[in-house]
């Protein structure tokens, strides 16, 4: 072992277009910081233990597989005797979720933009009200949703019509007919924006590189959060740590001082290009023109009979 390192190395060009997330890749800057830069070789601080965003990649895979096999509800504390330095406990990853997306500024303003839900139906059926058309009632949701428990009732949406009648009809392909209907924001209200990766400071930048393993991580998690699912007898078992997170987002994290949060935006994986909302509302929280109760979020502007 005489003169040898422990732990993998790189040379200086190896550092910048290997050893980086992501890396660089402009072959004229990678060549003028090479020359800027000594020439040694170079590692990775504590190389014993993994990387800041792995170790939150891998104790993401842990917390699915502790409230998917182990523990649904009390989980808090499950193993909280691991000797693993690299062990995260499934409530300290959500602690590192919500302190990832405070400092990423994925916490945003509801878009002041129409909002669009299918609701699919017997053929007879001519839903035309937000009470109809909006979240289902607690009693008739005996299924689970990506975000929500059977039982548990949110708005499920998205910001454009198409989408919104793919997600449905996808769904519930069977359906002898659909209604889609739209909505406004009565008010301000912010939301988690997952709808796209966030960007990923430099390495070299100084006054934001410390962001860097937390967003890395998050670019991992929104893939995560939009994954589709082959719609079968176990789907509700898959769905159990997004919905686990939207729980925690719903009732105790904390998005800093402002307007309220009312819910998560994220990609449609039926539609590419899609961008799916749900909103922390029940059936109480649309209401008609006509009736504009102050606790509602949402009103209904319109509504129209799916073709075919």
């Amino acid at each position: 072992m005489g003169g040898r390192y422990v732990g993998k190395t790189y040379d200086t060009y190896e550092l910048l277009t290997e050893a980086g997330d992501p890396p660089l890749n402009h072959r004229e800057l990678i060549a003028d910081v090479v020359r800027a830069l000594p020439q040694q070789a170079w590692a990775q601080c504590d190389f014993y233990r993994l990387r800041p965003d792995l170790r939150l990649r891998y104790g993401w895979q842990e917390f699915g597989k502790t409230v998917k096999r182990h523990r649904r509800y009390f989980f808090a504390d499950h193993g909280g005797d691991s000797k693993d330095p690299d062990y995260i406990a499934p409530s300290a990853l959500l602690e590192a979720i919500g302190d990832a997306l405070r400092s990423s500024g994925l916490v945003r303003a509801l878009p002041n933009e129409p909002v669009y839900r299918v609701r699919t139906h017997d053929s007879r059926e001519h839903p035309r009200t937000a009470a109809e058309l909006g979240a289902p009632p607690a009693a008739l949701i005996d299924k689970s949703s990506r975000m929500s428990s059977a039982g548990v009732p949110l708005f499920y949406g998205t910001l454009d019509p198409a989408t919104a009648t793919t997600e449905a009809l996808d769904a519930n392909p069977d359906a002898e007919a659909g209604t889609i209907g739209t909505f406004r924001v009565r008010h301000p209200a912010r939301v988690v924006d997952l709808s796209a990766s966030p960007e990923v400071p430099s390495l070299y930048d100084p006054e934001r590189r410390h962001l860097r393993p937390g967003l890395i991580f998050l670019r991992h998690f929104v893939c995560e959060i939009s994954k589709r699912f082959v719609r079968d007898d176990h789907i509700h078992i898959e769905y159990v740590p997004t919905q686990v997170v939207t729980e925690w987002l719903r009732t105790r994290f904390d998005p800093g001082p402002g307007e309220p949060l009312v819910g998560v935006l994220y990609s449609s994986s039926r539609r590419r290009g899609g961008v799916n909302v749900v909103l922390f509302i029940d059936n109480d929280g649309a209401c008609d023109q006509d009736d504009e109760r102050a606790s509602a979020l949402l009103v209904l502007d319109a509504h129209e009979r799916l073709a075919g």
